[in-house]
């Protein structure tokens, strides 16, 4: 089955690889290959998401207001977990990470 990406999700893979371009002359080409040590990349992704809420500048979502809706989030996150082997816990990792570029995607496209 050959896919055709949304306009949306071109738009944003794009805008996705100019950053990385633009952190090229830093950190170098595909430097996230280097750091074998996946929690730095956690890390990470939790501080653009804290990024993003700061660059939103609205007062609903304080600092303490963000951390409940984390805590919940999780809390829900754990209450639907399905025990899984380690064959298919790659696969929800994948899945789940996919997720949230789709939610960031979304996003993205809504600032237009």
């Amino acid at each position: 089955m050959k896919i055709q990406p949304r306009k949306a999700v071109m738009d944003f893979a794009i805008a996705m690889e100019e950053k990385l371009q633009m952190n090229d002359s830093d950190k170098g080409k595909k430097g996230w290959k280097k750091n074998k040590d996946d929690r730095y990349l956690h890390r990470k992704l939790l501080e653009e998401v804290a990024e993003y809420f700061v660059a939103l500048n609205d007062d609903c979502f304080d600092d303490l207001s963000l951390i409940d809706e984390f805590i919940s989030a999780i809390q829900g996150a754990k209450s639907e977990k399905v025990n899984c082997n380690k064959a298919t816990t790659k696969r929800a990792q994948r899945e789940e990470l996919a997720d949230i570029g789709n939610m960031a995607m979304m996003l993205h496209d809504n600032t237009k």
